[in-house]
């Protein structure tokens, strides 16, 4: 499995693609802007911070379903079992990512090992066995990515101090979203992956509750600078209210009500 060296420019194939694809936006959204190139710092992105294996997908999947939505997969999938704390490397990752550059090392290792085109429903309507090839090319996903007005990404493993990172970023023009769960409830899922009970980070209720008061402390701290562009979500508030907890969430972030009204979860 490679990356396919870069043409000079892109085929036709690839630019028939792109455009398709920028009026199918321009028709979910109805907002014909959108076949215009789109300035880095008018796009929105949502980034969700999420502990592995909470079993809360379901916001992920709402953000997903908004029109014109681009998904970044899981950054650090195959970074192992272990949290990550913020290094330049991390920020400079997501950064890449959410700037829809595939052309650093690290993005390009993100391509090659997680497979992860099959996680984006755009993506993968164009990524059948006949263009899989096309697919793999750094100069075609920087230009697919490049057309969407709205980007999300679910971070697992990662500290929650890269939120504020990303926040302070005014190109990336981003939103926050903590999703918190009872420990009690994780713990027993991350029993089932391979090599759990090597890694505390996996396995010990006293390592997550740590990792929980640190995201408190920073979330806290988050909250105070940035209170418009960070939320918090309780799972347990959530699957018992979905509907009003995601309109909070819209109403926060400046996602039109209508918006929710098209969404086909509810």
């Amino acid at each position: 499995m490679i990356l396919q060296s870069e043409p000079s420019s892109m085929s036709e194939t690839a630019k028939a693609i792109i455009l398709r694809q920028s009026l199918m936006n321009v028709i979910e959204t109805q907002n014909s802007s959108y076949m215009l190139p789109i300035p880095m710092n008018e796009r929105k992105r949502i980034v969700i911070f999420s502990p592995s294996r909470s079993s809360f997908t379901f916001i992920e999947d709402i953000f997903n379903n908004l029109p014109a939505t681009y998904q970044h997969y899981e950054p650090f999938n195959y970074h192992g079992i272990d949290q990550i704390e913020t290094q330049q490397w991390v920020i400079d990752h997501v950064t890449d990512l959410l700037k829809c550059n595939y052309g650093s090392m690290s993005t390009m290792q993100h391509m090659l090992v997680s497979e992860h085109w099959h996680h984006n429903d755009h993506f993968a309507n164009y990524c059948d066995e006949e263009q899989e090839v096309l697919c793999r090319s750094v100069t075609f996903r920087e230009a697919f990515c490049n057309i969407f007005p709205r980007q999300t990404m679910k971070v697992v493993r990662a500290s929650l101090s890269l939120a504020e990172f990303l926040i302070k970023d005014s190109e990336l023009n981003v939103n926050v979203v903590l999703q918190i769960r009872d420990p009690r409830a994780l713990i027993l899922p991350r029993q089932t992956f391979t090599g759990c009970e090597a890694h505390p980070d996996c396995f010990s209720i006293s390592r997550y509750c740590k990792i929980l008061k640190d995201d408190y402390r920073i979330a806290k701290s988050i909250l105070q600078k940035y209170p418009t562009r960070f939320k918090v979500v309780r799972f347990e508030d959530f699957v018992t209210h979905p509907f009003q907890v995601t309109l909070k969430i819209f109403n926060q972030f400046g996602i039109h009500l209508m918006t929710l009204k098209r969404l086909k979860i509810f």
